[in-house]
C-alpha cells in the first residue's frame, strides 16, 4: 500500500494549530511555547513526517551549514591530521548551535568554482590570502567568512598563531642544544591558490627560524616540501644525500609535524636513529605527534582552540552582526625526546 505523503497542513489539523505555527516550529521553535512545540514534534513523529530542507532554506533564507574552504582535495587536505583536529574543534561549535558543515574542496581545480557554488551561510577558510582570486570572490559572496592562517587587513575576521614567535622560539632551542648545521623544511606552496607564491605562514616560520639564528654562526639548509609524509621523506632524502663531514646537518627543523613524521620514516627505513644520528623537530603539535618514538619536540598551535574560536566567531557574525576582528594565539614549545644535545666531538 502506498504510503500517503504528509504535510505541514496534515500536521497542522491534527495539533489544532495553524500551518504558519508549524513552520515556526520546524523553523524558528524560540517563538512557539514549549508546550505547542513538544505536540507538534510528537504528532509530526507519529505521522513519520520529513521537513524538506530546501522549503526550509526558501523560509528561513538560511542554509544551516558553515562551509570549510580549504586548497586542496579532500583526499590530501585529510592526509594531514592537523586539519583534522581544526575541523573537529569547529564542529564542536557547530553542534553548539545546531548548524552543518559543508566540506569545499576544489572543483576540478578551480576553487573559485566552489565557492561559487557552494550552499552556506558563511565560510571559513584556511590558508587563503587577500591576494588570491578566491578572496575577491569571497567578498562578491556577501556572506560572512572567516581566515584560518592567513596575513590579512585588519578589518578581515581572522585567527592566526603567532607563528614568527613561535618559529624562533623553536629555533632558539634547538640552537641551544648546540646545533649549528641545522636543516630547515619549509611548505611548497599550494598549486590550486597560487604556484608561485608561499603562504603568508610560511613565510612567518622562515622568518623566525632565520631571526633566531643571526649572530650566532648558525649555518641554516633551506629544503622545501609538500605538506605530507611523503614529501618529508622526499626531503629527507635530500637532506643526507647533501650533508657532509665537513658540514654535516646535525638537525632538522620542520615547518609542520606531518613533513617531521615523513622525516621519522625515512630514518626507521634507513636505520637511522633519532636523536643519536639527527636531532627532528616539527610545528603544529598534532596527536601524532606525541605517539611516536621518540616524542617529537615541536611547537603546539593549539588547533584545536584555533578551530572553536573561528567557529565562535562565525556564529557571533551571523547572529548579532559583528564579532572580534582578530585572533592570535601564542604557540607554546612542547619539549619531548627528539631534540639531542650535541657536543663538539661530535661533529
Amino acid at each position: 500500500m502506498k504510503k500517503k505523503n504528509v504535510t505541514i497542513n496534515n500536521i497542522a489539523v491534527a495539533a489544532g494549530v495553524s500551518k504558519t505555527t508549524v513552520s515556526f516550529a520546524f523553523n524558528y521553535p524560540e517563538r512557539i511555547s514549549k508546550k505547542i512545540y513538544d505536540k507538534i514534534m510528537r504528532i509530526a513523529e507519529n505521522l513519520e513526517y520529513v521537513p524538506n530542507p530546501i522549503a526550509r532554506t526558501l523560509t528561513t533564507k538560511k542554509d544551516g551549514s558553515i562551509g570549510l574552504l580549504f586548497p586542496q582535495s579532500i583526499e590530501k587536505a585529510f592526509s594531514n591530521p592537523y586539519l583534522a583536529e581544526l575541523l573537529r574543534g569547529i564542529g564542536s561549535i557547530c553542534i553548539e548551535y545546531d548548524s552543518a558543515i559543508t566540506l569545499v574542496a576544489p572543483e576540478q581545480n578551480d576553487i573559485g568554482k566552489a565557492v561559487r557554488h557552494a550552499a552556506v551561510d558563511a565560510f571559513i577558510a584556511v590558508g587563503l590570502e587577500e591576494y588570491m582570486i578566491t578572496f575577491q570572490i569571497l567578498k562578491a559572496r556577501q556572506i560572512p567568512f572567516i581566515c584560518i592562517d592567513a596575513v590579512t587587513e585588519e578589518d578581515i575576521y581572522t585567527v592566526i598563531s603567532e607563528d614568527e614567535l613561535g618559529a624562533y622560539i623553536l629555533m632558539n632551542e634547538v640552537i641551544s642544544y648546540g646545533h649549528r648545521e641545522i636543516a630547515v623544511i619549509s611548505l611548497k606552496p599550494s598549486k590550486i591558490f597560487v604556484a608561485t607564491r608561499n603562504s603568508a605562514v610560511n613565510d612567518l616560520r622562515i622568518k623566525g627560524v632565520s631571526a633566531a639564528s643571526v649572530k650566532k654562526e648558525v649555518n641554516l639548509h633551506f629544503f622545501n616540501s609538500d605538506c605530507s609524509i611523503e614529501g618529508g621523506m622526499d626531503a629527507a632524502s635530500l637532506i643526507f644525500s647533501n650533508s657532509s663531514p665537513g658540514r654535516k646537518i646535525t638537525s632538522i627543523v620542520c615547518l609542520s609535524d606531518i613533513i617531521a613524521l615523513g622525516v621519522y620514516k625515512y630514518c626507521a627505513e634507513h636505520k637511522l636513529n633519532i636523536p643519536g644520528d639527527i636531532s627532528v623537530c616539527g610545528f603544529d603539535d598534532i596527536p601524532g605527534a606525541s605517539l611516536v618514538s621518540p616524542g617529537l619536540t615541536t611547537m603546539r598551535q593549539f588547533i584545536y582552540k584555533k578551530g572553536r574560536s573561528a567557529g565562535k566567531m562565525v556564529f557571533e557574525i551571523l547572529n548579532t552582526g559583528t564579532s572580534i576582528r582578530r585572533i592570535c594565539l601564542k604557540p607554546e614549545l612542547v619539549k619531548r625526546g627528539s631534540l639531542g644535545r650535541i657536543e663538539i666531538n661530535d661533529l
